[in-house]
């Protein structure tokens, strides 16, 4: 799985004109991807927005929802908010953040299904590349730690700028 985001970023790069993605106070956007959590292998996508509380600083709604059938069915879920700080380059922003989130798994096994809900914090590292001045492609890579552990996330997706500026 590595594998196939590491490709997508570099196709994406290298066949993209890249721009300078502005951005301001103010700001919304609205969020999508796909991911992989780590020691699981499972697959899923993320929906999210964004609102900048000031140039650099953002905070960030998100739903993870990852799925693996390989060994028995299992869903896992993420609702939380980040706290971003962002790194403002020429053609590339830098991101690191932090957050809470409400850490959802299910397991279905034989005769019975399995459900824990862990309360969870995380901290996490990302890049955007600006396609144009409201659309850009962004990398992340998240840890989250509960009382069940590690859980390791990245993710691929696009973000798109909802508001006008005058």
């Amino acid at each position: 799985m590595k594998t196939i985001l590491s490709v997508s970023v570099v196709a994406l790069f290298l066949l993209s004109p890249l721009q300078t993605l502005s951005q301001e106070k103010g700001d919304i956007r609205a969020n999508a991807g796909v991911l992989g959590i780590g020691y699981d292998e499972a697959l899923g996508f993320s929906l999210g927005a964004e609102y900048f509380l000031t140039n650099r600083l953002s905070a960030a709604p998100y739903l993870l929802y990852a799925e693996n059938n390989r060994i028995s069915p299992m869903r896992e879920s993420i609702l939380g908010v980040d706290l971003r700080y962002y790194f403002i380059k020429k053609r590339v922003n830098v991101y690191v953040g932090s957050g809470y989130g409400s850490y959802q798994i299910k397991r279905e096994l034989p005769g019975s299904d399995n459900i824990n809900r862990l309360n969870s914090v995380g901290a996490g590292a990302g890049a955007e590349y600006g396609l144009s001045n409201r659309l850009s492609i962004n990398f992340d890579a998240r840890m989250w730690h509960n009382s069940d552990g590690l859980l390791r996330v990245l993710s691929f997706g696009v973000a798109y700028r909802l508001n006008k500026r005058e």
